[in-house]
């Protein structure tokens, strides 16, 4: 009777048991639909359909602007990462064994460049001497490729090559040094020989005209009563500095007439007929005037036998007249 009892009031429990069970079982069928084998298998098909195949046409795309078209990649998922495998050909030949350390980093310009535009990430970015090892053609095309990535985020370039200076320089708009376009370079050094940065306001180098502007400022400078001791070695070193760069420019534009330039590959046979012949006679002294200016400016070290030796007033009047001479006769 009291078992009969129990049974009988304890009911109601029994029927929340069997409701529940019900329940349990339409959730557990709900759950087979969601295994984690399906969901991986859908993730991906997704991630194959969606990303890696985008991924793929936007690295093609670089990658055939940067002239390494033969560079195939996988995508391999793996605990919420992608790990990315180059290799050319076949899996088993990988990047690095087969590319040279210039198409390596063209390469690695070209997953860059994927990544962000994948991403679409705007942060400012910042390049540091991207081109060394790299042939002076791979340079410009790195150079472009670095101007189109500026046009949508901030893009900062360090970098000592004077060529890559100017592709960057034209690949950039016809007008140089607006706000979004800027040029600067290291144009000074102090007795520390740390430089100082300035801005450009054309963005090229100077010619010939600019330099020697600058070279009559110091010459009246360096010839004034206030000007001695140290102030004096100071004001030469920075001479010489500037009249090495004219011995380059003296050469290009006097001698050379811009046929060729310094720093760029191309040469303008139009102008060959205007080469001065006559300046071959002053090539020697010009070079001498060169090896002498790098002896004696900033930021340049002597050989053992000449440390001692410093650039005087009257050696730099001397000079000073020899290139006033040649400037009035090849400007």
């Amino acid at each position: 009777m009291k078992k009969n009892e129990k049974l009988h009031s304890s009911l109601d429990s029994f029927v929340r048991w069997f409701d529940i069970q019900k329940v349990i079982k339409e959730y557990s069928k709900a759950k087979g639909k969601f295994s984690t084998n399906a969901l991986t298998q859908k993730q991906s098909a997704a991630f194959q359909e969606i990303v890696q195949g985008e991924y793929f046409e936007t690295f093609e795309r670089f990658a055939k602007e940067l002239k390494v078209t033969n560079v195939n990649l996988r995508l391999v998922p793996k605990k919420g990462n992608t790990l990315r495998k180059k290799f050319v050909s076949s899996e088993e030949y990988k990047v690095s064994q087969v590319m040279s350390e210039g198409e390596q980093k063209a390469v690695a310009m070209a997953e860059f460049a994927t990544d962000l535009t994948m991403r679409k990430d705007f942060n400012t970015v910042l390049f540091d001497d991207p081109v060394t090892s790299l042939d002076y053609k791979r340079s410009e095309i790195i150079a472009n490729l670095i101007y189109k990535l500026s046009l949508d985020r901030q893009v900062v370039v360090f970098t000592h090559n004077i060529m890559f200076y100017y592709y960057l320089y034209n690949a950039s708009p016809q007008k140089k040094n607006d706000e979004n376009n800027k040029f600067f370079k290291v144009d000074e050094i102090d007795k520390l020989n740390k430089g100082f940065v300035s801005e450009t306001f054309s963005g090229r180098l100077e010619n010939l005209k600019e330099i020697m502007s600058k070279l009559k400022v110091q010459e009246q400078t360096i010839n004034s009563k206030a000007c001695f001791g140290d102030a004096l070695e100071e004001a030469l070193k920075k001479a010489y500095a500037d009249i090495r760069t004219w011995c380059e420019l003296i050469v290009e534009e006097g001698f050379f007439k811009s046929v060729i330039r310094r720093y760029e590959p191309n040469i303008m046979f139009t102008k060959v007929n205007s080469i001065k012949g006559d300046f071959v006679e002053e090539l020697t002294p010009v070079s001498e005037l060169f090896d002498k200016a790098c002896r004696w400016m900033a930021g340049h070290s002597q050989p053992t036998e000449t440390q001692h030796n410093r650039a005087t007033k009257e050696a730099f009047n001397e000079d000073m007249s020899y290139i006033h001479q040649l400037y009035e006769q090849y400007k």
